[in-house]
């Protein structure tokens, strides 16, 4: 795909022929302002016949992988491509496309390095959720930050860089809080809204996404510290060195 744009829309999903129409219809009427990859986690419906037929560009993962790792497929083709801001959209679903729009804006005009999309109309048990990160960063960082836990975020070549050392390849709820503690990154959070409930989630799956996000704060507190230590070290190393 040509580089029209220095930013990429950057949209991991499966199996998602019911609503990728009107998505690519709004994604076409805005194009002039953004380049955007599909990243097609192993879809086993019309999905790619779709991308297809009105000539859109995707990359086939052509086996199921996690979240990140397929997020992963997308950021290297970012950094490999040259562009300098990324938007993460995941589970495209979920949120109003105009949220595209508003996070380019809002990335603008504060002029900072990360951009999280906080959805403000969530359901209890995601209220739920997300609170429990949200209070989990104050306790490490001091700072109140909404949306920790997003898929759907703006962010800059230097956090790009950032996430290229990292073994995951991705921005978890425990990275944003660590840039956040770093003071030589700014990190903001916007309010955006949220598509109406598609699906009805199982028991199990609420389940697993409580038990998911339990981990985060484990690696949250646990990890972080370690994380700060070494870089304390490293920065003081690279003073002597001047």
């Amino acid at each position: 795909m040509k580089l029209n744009n220095k930013i990429l829309v950057i949209i991991p999903f499966k199996d998602k022929e019911k609503y990728l129409i009107s998505f690519i219809d709004y994604l076409k009427e805005h194009n002039e302002l953004f380049d955007f990859i599909f990243i097609d986690n192993a879809s086993s419906d019309r999905s790619q016949e779709i991308l297809k037929l009105n000539k859109i560009s995707f990359i086939d993962s052509s086996y199921r992988l996690s979240y990140t790792k397929a997020l992963k497929i997308g950021l290297e083709y970012a950094k490999l491509s040259g562009y300098e801001t990324i938007i993460e959209y995941g589970d495209f679903i979920k949120y109003k496309p105009i949220s595209i729009l508003k996070l380019i804006s809002a990335f603008k005009n504060f002029k900072c390095d990360l951009i999280l999309g906080h959805g403000i109309n969530l359901k209890r048990k995601r209220i739920f959720q997300s609170q429990i990160f949200k209070f989990s960063n104050f306790l490490i960082t001091g700072k109140w930050v909404k949306g920790i836990d997003s898929k759907i975020k703006i962010f800059n070549k230097k956090i790009l860089n950032y996430v290229d050392t990292k073994p995951n390849y991705a921005l978890r709820p425990d990275d944003v809080t660590f840039l956040i503690l770093d003071k030589n990154n700014s990190v903001k959070t916007i309010n955006i809204l949220l598509e109406p409930k598609t699906s009805r989630k199982s028991f199990w799956k609420v389940l697993s996404n409580y038990n998911e996000a339990f981990i985060w704060v484990l690696f949250m507190f646990f990890v972080i510290p370690f994380r700060k230590k070494i870089k304390n070290e490293k920065d003081s190393k690279n003073e002597g060195d001047i």
